[in-house]
């Protein structure tokens, strides 16, 4: 029988509390299913390595233990100096719906997949099935894919993006789509970005949170549902650590490791004991102990300090990984994950990186997005074949990419726009290595 607590039910960031206080059952599986759960699933395999993540993009200083050296080799011959890995490391890599991005020792930051909407930022709106460089960009520190926009964070503190700009989510103050990076209005110290479905948000060094773009479901947090083609303030967050944009609905860990969300709630993806969506942010219920974030499509996972991350929201392909596909709208565990040092959350799916560097993948595997062969969905989480080493990890649409602590990359899952960065096609469910970095 597991254990049962009473607790608060959604409270508005400096509002008044909206529902009465409900009495839950904090445990694995579904609810329907939590008196007897049965013995526990685990992962087939454990993992290692160092911090990481699909939201908000971070600069990390390094993967793992990749250093940059004062004497690096050459990236286009991939030659090394004194030993040390070279300056085309791959630092830090973010999966999109249908493109991906990287960001390497060198500076510079490369992409590669769907391109209709400039979203690659090569200055073309030709899809590449190999990484290719971002235009005008150097000192890059961190890079964040979403549906067909992409930003990135320089070392001057100031943020860019490119891509498509249809409800102003690039921040320039217009509606025009850029192939090329542009500098987002009014921002200056940032040191978090984060794009999402169709909007984008940042965290600046006083800790205070902007979002920009599109805003139907509230998911600017800004008390309104206007668009904005220019940075608003998310209303009432201050000491913010992290932030992380979703299809619809944005959320932010605090600097006192607390969670809050806000957009939409349809499926009770922002964690709330609710399923009301929200302009303004709210707390997510019965969590503390946060560490990083990522938030999908319709649902968002975190890391926790006890290496136990939780997940919340849509569960239809069972990306909450809790042995059920049951929608939850409060957070619940993976079946089971341990140790657990990175976690991301994409449209259908979720991954997390263990300490030991292997990988784990739940939810939706039509593409072979889960890294494994076999059934279409899985509702616990199972270990991608044959990657080891892993440090972090970022879940696009169909497909997922992770940064091995060599400083290389592995993509699988869908490649129909070439976002495996493969120069080929062809769906893989075995992680492969992307061409051109």
């Amino acid at each position: 029988m597991a254990n049962t607590r009473t607790k608060m039910g959604r409270v508005p960031l400096g509002g008044t509390m909206l529902l009465a206080a409900a009495v839950v059952v904090l445990g694995f599986g579904c609810p329907e299913e939590r008196d007897n759960p049965g013995p526990p699933i685990y992962p087939t395999a454990t993992a290692q390595g160092g911090s990481g993540g699909s939201g908000g993009a971070v600069p990390t200083g390094g993967a793992g233990g990749v250093a940059f050296c004062e004497e690096n080799g050459s990236c286009e011959t991939k030659e090394t100096a004194s030993g040390c890995p070279t300056d085309c490391a791959v630092l830090q890599l973010s999966a999109g719906l249908s493109h991906s991005c990287v960001v390497l020792a060198d500076g510079t930051a490369r992409c590669w997949g769907q391109n209709a909407d400039g979203q690659l930022g090569d200055g073309s709106e030709q899809s590449s099935s190999v990484a290719t460089a971002v235009a005008n960009l150097a000192d890059v520190k961190a890079i964040s894919a979403g549906g067909t926009h992409s930003c990135g964070l320089l070392g001057d503190g100031s943020a860019w993006c490119w891509g498509a700009n249809t409800a102003g989510q690039l921040g320039d103050g217009s509606n025009n789509a850029s192939s090329t990076p542009v500098a987002i209005g009014a921002l200056e110290n940032v040191r978090v970005v984060s794009a999402g479905g169709t909007h984008s948000c940042a965290v600046l060094s006083d800790g205070t949170a902007w979002c920009w773009g599109d805003n139907s479901e509230g998911q600017l947090g800004d008390g309104s549902y206007e668009d904005s083609t220019s940075p608003v303030a998310v209303s009432g967050l201050v000491d913010v650590q992290t932030i992380s944009a979703g299809g619809e609905h944005s959320c932010a860990v605090m600097v006192d490791s607390t969670v809050f969300c806000w957009g939409q709630n349809s499926d009770g993806q922002l964690g709330d004991i609710s399923n009301t969506s929200s302009n303004v942010p709210v707390q997510v219920a019965d969590l503390a102990g946060a560490i990083e974030l990522s938030s999908g499509d319709k649902q968002t996972c975190v890391t926790m300090s006890d290496g136990k991350p939780r997940c919340w929201g849509l569960n239809s392909t069972g990306q909450l990984g809790n042995a059920c596909t049951a929608s939850a709208n409060e957070p619940v565990l993976p079946n089971t994950l341990f140790d657990t040092i990175a976690i991301a959350a994409g449209s259908g799916h979720s991954c997390g990186v263990i300490k030991d560097g292997t990988a784990s993948c739940w939810g939706s595997n039509a593409s072979g997005q889960l890294g494994s062969d076999g059934s279409a969905i899985s509702d616990v989480p199972k270990s991608v074949d044959g990657l080891s080493d892993a440090v972090s990890i970022s879940a696009g649409g169909e497909h997922t990419c992770a940064v091995l602590s060599d400083g290389t990359a592995r993509c699988w899952g869908g490649n129909a726009s070439g976002q495996l960065g493969t120069n080929t096609e062809g769906a893989s469910s075995v992680p492969l290595e992307p061409v051109g970095l």
